[in-house]
């Protein structure tokens, strides 16, 4: 299947401390037949000089004209992929080299997706993303109740998401992906190749440990969105979609609270309130002083792996 493009997007905004690892497990992949989209997002560090140090055509640099949010870099990347199927590479992360040979092979008639096993890691642990074989087929429920696709492992056929008119949502850009995906996973099948083939590396400077609760932040956005421009969406899963916002609530309820802001957390439950027993607790537990300490506990117990 060498014959098939496969379009690899990276985004990047000063990327420079581990972009040449990352380049450089794109050049040695087994799988040949690819192009780098390399959007850079108006770096001031060398990223750009990195990027243009490695002498291969079928690596293409971009820039923005101006700064703009993760989101609509994806989608601006997106835009200039010429490949049957588009991947995607952090400048922190790496793959391994048969990732794309591998997951190619996956693809058939109704699958639109194809993910495999990651490695967190930094200098104190390595840890597979997935213990056990994620669930595969159409896994649009599955993903709202437990969203735990990592993008570096994502490949999708890009005839799903132009025949279905999805694209990378320009408003949102923490979860951009957990957007364009979930809509995804409801009009294709997924297939996972159980192996590790990729890494994901977690670092204090990533977003995702620097601005927690922006991902909970911009559900919110993600909630009203559907609700208003989709409302057949979840039909026939308004359990599942009452979960979900149950969930979304509660994260952003604890944050504020860990963070001194309890009147914030209580403003947040009163605002977008939807009945559920925990939900219940949360509120009374941010009336007294001690809950910061306790929930601050629960959550370092549950938290699986640390930054740098």
């Amino acid at each position: 299947m060498q014959d098939k493009l496969v379009s690899i997007i990276m985004n990047c905004h000063n990327g420079e401390k581990y972009l040449s690892e990352a380049i450089n497990s794109i050049l040695k992949q087994s799988y040949k037949n690819w192009e780098l989209i390399f959007w850079d997002n108006c770096s001031t560090d060398n990223s750009s000089l990195i990027l243009k140090s490695f002498k291969d055509s079928r690596i293409k640099y971009f820039k923005s004209n101006l700064f703009t949010n993760l989101g609509e870099a994806r989608q601006s990347a997106f835009e200039k992929c010429l490949g049957e199927y588009i991947a995607f590479l952090d400048t922190d992360d790496i793959w391994y080299d048969n990732k794309l040979q591998k997951q190619i092979e996956y693809f058939e008639r109704d699958v639109g997706i194809v993910t495999c096993n990651t490695l967190f890691f930094n200098n104190k642990i390595k840890k597979p993303l997935y213990q056990k074989k994620i669930k595969e087929g159409y896994v649009f429920k599955d993903l709202l109740e437990n969203y735990n696709l990592s993008l570096e492992t994502l490949i999708f056929n890009k005839k799903f998401a132009s025949k279905s008119k999805i694209s990378f949502d320009k408003n949102l850009s923490y979860i951009s992906d957990f957007d364009f995906f979930l809509r995804l996973s409801k009009v294709c099948e997924l297939r996972y190749v159980p192996e590790v083939l990729c890494g994901w590396r977690v670092h204090n400077e990533s977003e995702s440990w620097k601005k927690p609760n922006k991902f909970n932040e911009e559900k919110k956005l993600f909630i009203k969105k559907i609700e208003k421009s989709y409302p057949d969406f979840f039909q026939n899963d308004e359990n599942l979609w009452k979960n979900f916002k149950v969930q979304t609530l509660k994260k952003i309820a604890v944050y504020f609270i860990i963070n001194n802001q309890s009147k914030r957390a209580r403003q947040e439950i009163s605002e977008n309130f939807v009945f559920n027993f925990q939900i219940l607790i949360i509120y009374f537990l941010s009336l007294f002083f001690f809950s910061k300490y306790l929930l601050s506990i629960i959550l370092s117990l549950r938290k699986k792996i640390k930054p740098n």
